[in-house]
């Protein structure tokens, strides 16, 4: 399996488990925050979605899905932001969670198009990012790497919520 190989099936594998992340939660369960300093299920998929756009855009130029297509204004939240003022909106103003996974769904199929197409000359290319500079083939490793330590943040409150693991399946444990 070569590079592009790999990343591909890494970056369907976490589209399948975001996409799970979603089954059997009520919309209360989306927005439950441990604490005031945690984020939401609900937060935590608008802010996936967001980390391969962004990445996305500076890779290709183009606007980010977020904009060009509407999401912002779809979820009522800032064009700048990143998924976190999910949190801050009254149960009236939130999408349904199902929702949330749509416009991840469509930033992963732009991100998956980029790694199959982008000519090899471009993958060593340095790119600017919104904290760190990196070049392309290391933007989709590290995109890689952010979306699984969230996949794992989601399947802890998925826990804390006595919801099956969205990445295996299994239910929480039980307390020691």
């Amino acid at each position: 399996m070569d590079f592009r190989e790999g990343i591909s099936w890494c970056l369907v594998r976490i589209a399948k488990v975001l996409d799970n992340a979603k089954n059997d939660l009520t919309e209360e369960e989306a927005s439950y925050r441990p604490c005031r300093a945690c984020n939401s299920i609900g937060a935590t998929l608008i802010h996936c979605g967001r980390a391969e756009d962004g990445w996305a855009s500076r890779i290709t130029g183009q606007e980010e899905i977020w904009l060009a297509n509407g999401w912002a204004d779809k979820f009522r939240l800032p064009k700048e932001d990143r998924g976190w003022s999910y949190d801050d909106q009254s149960p009236e103003e939130r999408r349904p969670v199902a929702e949330l996974v749509g416009y991840f769904t469509e930033t992963n199929t732009v991100f998956l198009q980029i790694l199959k197409t982008l000519p090899e000359e471009r993958m060593s290319q340095m790119v600017e990012g919104r904290s760190l500079s990196l070049s392309v083939d290391k933007v989709f490793t590290h995109v890689v790497t952010e979306l699984n330590q969230h996949l794992g943040q989601i399947d802890y409150v998925r826990g804390m919520l006595g919801k099956n693991s969205a990445i295996t399946g299994t239910p929480p444990p039980k307390a020691i």
